[in-house]
């Protein structure tokens, strides 16, 4: 079974646990709770699923309404119909510049319930109101480099900061916010304000 992050948890009595087995003789089965639709093991045996997407973690998700017919004999036949809300939730990912340009968004629905996940380096200056510019329903926005491509979190100076030098510490620093390497060109940046700020406080 597939869950999303809406979904809250729920049992009672251990009611998650309950072999799928138990509710083979019936024609059919409606379970509940879950946002997406689903069969459990048999087609007659599903959960309907939610008719709207209430978080990015549902952004792929196919909503649907599922048409039942039982006859006589008890036969079941499920006909599913998938839903298109007005406006849907979708994440978009990429470098600033390009999410707002014409030839990315064009072909879309700019109304949609948008995540944005920018991958731009270094800092931006008010992103959210240029992605709303063109999407006015950004409802989420994330920074990749900030959350790390390498899944760790450290933000502050390793135990022997002490120890190191002006550069050392700022290279440290950089590469735990932006996940990054540290490269020579920015080295070489970093090295000319350090200088210089020695130069004028011995100036001082």
């Amino acid at each position: 079974m597939e869950t999303s992050e809406s979904v809250r948890p729920l049992s009672i009595g251990g009611s998650e646990y309950v072999d799928v087995s138990y509710f083979e003789d019936f024609n059919y089965v409606a379970l509940g709770h879950l946002h997406r639709p689903q069969k459990v093991k048999y087609a007659n045996i599903r959960y309907a699923g939610s008719l709207l997407k209430y978080s990015f973690s549902e952004a792929t998700q196919k909503k649907s309404v599922a048409m039942i017919e039982i006859d006589k004999e008890g036969e079941v036949d499920i006909e599913l119909h998938e839903l298109e809300p007005v406006r849907d939730m979708r994440v978009i990912k990429g470098h600033l510049e390009n999410l707002v340009d014409i030839g990315v968004y064009g072909d879309t629905n700019v109304d949609d319930y948008i995540m944005a996940i920018l991958t731009d380096e270094g800092e931006l200056i008010d992103p959210i109101s240029n992605l709303r510019a063109v999407y006015p329903n950004v409802l989420k926005l994330e920074k990749e480099s900030i959350d790390r491509r390498t899944g760790d979190e450290q933000t502050s100076a390793s135990e022997n900061f002490k120890e190191k030098n002006p550069l050392e510490l700022f290279q440290e620093f950089y590469e735990n916010i932006e996940g990054d390497a540290f490269d020579e060109e920015k080295s070489n940046i970093v090295i000319q304000v350090i200088n210089g700020i020695e130069q004028k406080v011995r100036n001082s």
